[in-house]
């Protein structure tokens, strides 16, 4: 008997709107260059942050953005922490030993078409600390992606790997904020956990009974189990991993890479080699930085957009 038997593309704990809240704050607060807004103002009309040098809004909340004066410039940040989900579901977050909302795709995708259906906002922040996560409804995230007429920039902290990468790999520009982050492990896979010998210890036998005209039904999870997967993996696996790497070499510096690269068979690099084979656009240790070149590249954007409009 196997339990749990998904589609993955990595691993880690996630958080949402709470995590911008309790985490991102603080490090808001603690830079001498940056500082939030009213916080009393913060909780009533939800997450909205200027960086102090440069006057720049930051928000990842409808609400807030809606609530600021027409012509403000915004740029919307999109947290992309933890375990990548495709539907909304709660965790735990074992730093603050709270319950909060984990990423999901689904909310994403509606985050971005809000974000460019909305005049203040110049750019998408990614902000990415993510070993990867549920393969599912990704190749909706990154075509709505691909359709975004405002910039992306992805920044990592930490790591940004398998399916979060795919989503990063859309950006326009990607940076880590360490040379020891870790960017990579581009590749599909499925796990499982097999208990039929635990359950047989304990006395307990999975029985299952198939109508005789329903011989093919779950062959292929029966097979899997039996330590026969080629029939998965050619038509489960192998797909969804060639829609993976197409997605990856919408990157242009990984558009020519050959088939058999390291960089497209699941390995994982520290960013300095990162950087050497195309995977990120460089190392930034500083996340007002960041939020500075991504506001500067919308801005770029926009204005080179009126231009031609014009013309």
């Amino acid at each position: 008997m196997a339990v749990s038997l998904s589609t993955l593309a990595g691993l880690k704990l996630s958080i949402d709107r709470e995590y911008f809240h309790q985490q991102i704050v603080d490090s808001f607060l603690s830079d001498k260059r940056c500082a939030s807004v009213d916080l009393g103002s913060m909780q009533r009309k939800g997450v909205l942050m200027q960086d102090t040098d440069s006057g720049i809004l930051l928000s990842n909340d409808p609400e807030a953005i809606n609530s600021i004066d027409a012509g403000n410039e915004v740029v919307f940040y999109h947290p992309v922490k933890g375990v990548i989900f495709a539907y909304q579901k709660w965790g735990i977050d074992w730093d603050e030993y709270c319950w909060v909302r984990l990423f999901s795709t689904m909310q994403f995708v509606a985050n971005l078409k809000y974000a460019e259906s909305n005049p203040n906002v110049v750019a998408h922040f990614l902000h990415i600390n993510s070993g990867g996560g549920e393969g599912w409804m990704l190749d909706v995230a990154t075509a709505a992606m691909r359709s975004c007429k405002k910039p992306i920039y992805a920044f990592v902290e930490r790591i940004c790997a398998s399916a979060a990468y795919r989503l990063a790999a859309q950006a326009m520009v990607i940076k880590t904020f360490t040379d020891s982050d870790l960017i990579g492990s581009i590749g599909t896979y499925v796990k499982y956990l097999d208990v039929s010998e635990w359950m047989k210890m304990n006395g307990l036998k999975d029985v299952e009974v198939y109508a005789s005209q329903s011989d093919l039904k779950n062959k292929m999870d029966r097979d899997l189990e039996a330590g026969h997967p080629e029939q998965f993996v050619r038509e489960i696996l192998d797909p969804a991993n060639e829609q993976f790497i197409a997605d990856v070499r919408c990157r242009k510096k990984l558009a020519s890479l050959p088939d058999d690269s390291p960089v497209l068979r699941g390995e994982i690099f520290r960013a300095s080699e990162a950087v050497k084979s195309g995977l990120i656009d460089g190392v930034l240790p500083d996340l007002s930085a960041a939020i500075q070149e991504a506001h500067d590249l919308g801005v770029q954007v926009r204005d080179n957009n009126q231009l031609l409009t014009n013309i």
